[in-house]
């Protein structure tokens, strides 16, 4: 049986509503089968949210902490503790470091497994497994003990469901033996790029190398990575959908709090994308493509479209962020230009990436004016196009800053009417009238 790898997922652990959850078409949705801690999911639920939502629905376990919000606490376990209790983490409050590798707290722990693998679940997502980090400097077999209790739950949990998926959620540094890799299918990884710092900061270089050098083995061998970040600046989603493109990674942009899904259509195919963008919710969202040819369209608000592998087109209505990934793409503008209304296209390939300008909408059609299409079929004339601050004549319409990147539109050259940017490239970025494709709608 073919190894299952999911084309994108989605993360949310408060607040998750079954309808919700059914409306997203994440290839994958991970969740907290307690439901904010108390009160498992049901039957039906679970059916709900895996019959028309997410194609694996895998489940949130913290194995290296306990907390005192779930049914499994009993009062008076923070002042007379178990065996396995240590002390409470100062930066969570209500959540207790634990001697993970005690048999008192394994058995609560499978228990909790085999309950998640009964009630229907296709996975668990295994937290706090860098616990192994916290106390290595007092016990040497931190590491191994860690690595031995996820293959118990990996075992236990098969037992149900052959096809359980075990995808821990970092402590990367156990990607190196051997024993590990052979239980997970996959590892995900939060604060990847930026986070350690504070949120919305870049973390330093060394730090992302180290991560990756471990998260790169795991690839290697045929493991799935998923990355989530916590962003919110535009600025930074964009820097950081360029970045993991190129890791084969599977991204997700969201609150640091997973109390919503950052948005509900995040990966069409080439036929069903058209159909997906006319029912996006107002409201930011990001769509993800695949690793075929596909249409992304945005639906007015500030939109991130990342259509990852193949020859995409990519479009929006509002101020998007525009990443065309591997491919010949094509970044489409089909509405009138207006200085709310700016894209910002992260990865324009100049040898392979080409932008397409719908005539109505840009105040032309062909013919008019010299000849808005190039004789050479459908791409702009060049009399139409100028690298500049502003046009130098009065046929001009597509006026391109290269130093700044922004692309603009000039209704009548260099007549009185002002030029409106519709869209922003990165700084230096090499353009000619060759890189516009003309349409009509």
């Amino acid at each position: 049986m073919p190894k299952y790898k999911p084309k994108d997922w989605g993360y949310q652990l408060q607040n998750a509503k079954p309808t919700t959850i059914a409306k997203s078409r994440h290839d994958l949705v991970v969740i907290d089968y307690e439901q904010d801690g108390h009160g498992s999911f049901s039957a039906s639920q679970i059916k709900l949210m895996k019959a028309k939502g997410a194609h694996k629905l895998v489940s949130y376990v913290s194995i290296g902490e306990a907390e005192d919000y779930r049914d499994y606490w009993k009062k008076g376990w923070a002042t007379k503790k178990p065996a396995w209790l240590e002390r409470e983490n100062p930066d969570w409050d209500g959540n207790y470091k634990v001697r993970y590798w005690h048999p008192d707290w394994q058995k609560l722990t499978l228990d909790r497994i085999r309950e998640v693998a009964k009630a229907g679940y296709d996975g668990a997502y295994l937290d706090i497994v860098d616990a192994y980090e916290y106390f290595a400097p007092r016990r040497s077999s931190a590491a191994k003990d860690m690595v031995d209790f996820v293959a118990k739950i990996a075992a236990v949990a098969r037992e149900i469901n052959p096809n359980f998926l075990i995808i821990p959620q970092n402590g990367e540094g156990l990607l190196k033996y051997r024993k590990y890799l052979s239980v997970i299918d996959g590892i995900a990884k939060e604060d990847l790029y930026y986070g350690l710092d504070g949120d919305g900061i870049r973390n330093a270089s060394q730090e992302i190398a180290y991560s990756r050098k471990y998260l790169d083995i795991a690839r290697k061998a045929g493991k799935f990575v998923l990355n989530v970040e916590y962003l919110s600046d535009k600025s930074a989603v964009s820097t950081y959908l360029k970045d993991v493109s190129k890791t084969g990674y599977v991204p997700y942009v969201g609150p640091r709090d997973l109390d919503k899904l950052s948005y509900d259509v995040p990966y069409a195919s080439s036929k069903a994308a058209q159909a997906a963008a006319g029912s996006i919710a107002a409201g930011d969202a990001i769509l993800m493509g695949s690793a075929s040819d596909d249409l992304l369209k945005g639906a007015g608000a500030n939109d991130a479209l990342n259509g990852r592998d193949g020859a995409d087109t990519l479009s929006g209505e509002g101020s998007d962020l525009l990443v065309g990934g591997a491919g010949w793409d094509v970044f489409r503008f089909d509405t009138q230009p207006r200085a709310k209304n700016v894209d910002m296209i992260a990865d324009f390939n100049p040898m392979e990436d080409r932008i397409a300008l719908e005539t109505t909408s840009f105040g032309l059609d062909p013919g008019v004016n010299g000849g808005w299409w190039s004789q050479t079929g459908g791409t702009l004339s060049p009399s139409l196009f100028h690298v500049g601050l502003k046009a130098s004549t009065g046929a001009q319409r597509i006026v391109y800053d290269q130093a700044s990147g922004t692309l603009y539109y000039d209704a009548d050259g260099s007549g009185p009417t002002g030029q409106a940017p519709f869209a922003k490239l990165a700084p230096g970025t090499v353009l000619s009238a060759a890189h516009f494709q003309l349409f009509t709608l």
